[in-house]
């Protein structure tokens, strides 16, 4: 495989990741709703929100992943950040995700003074490594 390019988000990726939000296997492991609209993307993603960062992975010109950091804006929770993320399923278990979340615990950890991060996920969904329970 060719090498995975890790930068910030910029305008002209907007529609790809409203294409990568929109596959159901993508968005069904998420905590987003269903069909996005590209607008609903294009506002979210260049919106320059604060304490918020997003990356995405490229394979060439394409959008492949996507990982946004949010910094809490509580006083007394600014050293906590969350994070999502959504790697196109035709691009599963090659290690995006795992690059994807490497350069964004490196920003958290070197440039944003961030000392805990949390995730929320669904039980089931087996990419985020819960352990199941018989």
């Amino acid at each position: 495989m060719s090498q995975i390019e890790i930068r910030h988000v910029e305008p002209e990726d907007y529609a790809q990741i409203h294409q990568l939000y929109s596959q159901e296997q993508v968005y069904s492991d998420t905590l987003q709703l269903p069909h996005p609209a590209t607008a609903q993307w294009q506002k979210r993603s260049g919106a320059q929100e604060a304490g918020a960062y997003r990356l995405v992975a490229c394979f060439g010109e394409r959008v492949v992943g996507m990982i946004g950091l949010h910094l809490e804006q509580n006083m007394r929770r600014r050293h906590v950040a969350s994070f999502g993320m959504a790697v196109h399923p035709d691009f599963h278990g090659q290690g995006i995700g795992s690059q994807l979340l490497a350069a964004a615990l490196d920003l958290a950890d070197n440039w944003l003074g961030i000392s805990r991060v949390e995730l929320t996920v669904y039980v089931d969904n087996p990419a985020a490594g819960v352990p199941t329970i018989p």
